[in-house]
């Protein structure tokens, strides 16, 4: 089951006190390339795998080398990282659900590279990160029914299975308040906070029904605050298309 990075996430959000300025950009897309990161090609989940294996690799000491969102040398790569697997409803579901949680696992190790230090304001390029994991959680949300009838009734494994997927709700709802709590933190540039409550938004009504109901009050309280909070403009506009999106009681 994949791991999340939600406890990051929140505590990113509660507690960054420092700034995270990244260096200037110093790699292009053929400097990656020769590091063995090809972005020419479709990706396979084990080349998410590879890429963050590269750029562990070649990020030791040189934050710089890290890829920037849009940036002038190195947009095209992270821009490849935020791209989503194709949705192939031929394959089967078991093949499919450990797709998706291989490229989330590879998001996950990629989006610590961007904040060593869970004190740290997250930069925009984490922000992104994150709403591509939120996507790969709504995958695996959808198809976890239908994964769990992959497995018989007498399947040794099914208690585990099932037990996992418990762990991927509360880890969900988790990432969610995350991200939430990441939208206040006035550190962070206006356009970075809007991005992101829109990636909580469009992640919200497949995730939020599954989440634990102590998690989602803390959820509706949160984006409430921001409501009656936040000053009239984008940043509240973006809260309130959160609280449309909450399910109603």
């Amino acid at each position: 089951m994949m791991k999340r990075w939600h406890l990051v996430a929140l505590l990113l959000a509660v507690a960054c006190t420092k700034s995270n300025r990244l260096p200037a950009e110093a790699w292009g897309v053929t400097d990656y390339a020769g590091a063995g990161l090809q972005i020419d090609k479709p990706w396979t989940p084990g080349d998410y795998a590879a890429a963050a294996e590269v750029l562990a690799s070649v990020t030791v000491g040189h934050r710089e080398r890290l890829p920037r969102f849009r940036g002038k040398k190195s947009g095209a790569v992270l821009a490849k990282l935020l791209v989503d697997l194709p949705h192939d409803s031929a394959q089967p579901v078991e093949q499919r659900f450990i797709a998706h949680a291989t490229r989330g696992e590879a998001l996950n190790a990629i989006a610590k590279l961007y904040v060593p230090n869970q004190l740290d304001a997250p930069p925009r390029e984490w922000i992104e990160l994150m709403g591509a994991s939120l996507r790969e959680a709504v995958v695996l949300e959808t198809d976890a029914d239908a994964f769990v009838a992959s497995f018989g009734p007498d399947d040794p494994k099914r208690a585990n299975r099932l037990e996992g997927l418990e762990k991927m709700k509360a880890g969900n709802g988790s990432m969610l308040l995350g991200g939430l709590l990441v939208a206040d933190q006035v550190r962070l540039p206006e356009d970075d906070r809007v991005a992101m409550l829109q990636h909580v938004t469009a992640a919200l009504p497949i995730l939020f029904p599954r989440t634990p109901a102590d998690t989602q009050q803390q959820i509706r309280d949160v984006v409430a605050k921001q409501v009656a909070g936040f000053p009239a403009g984008t940043l509240r506009d973006a809260a309130v298309a959160a609280q449309k999106a909450l399910p109603t009681k």
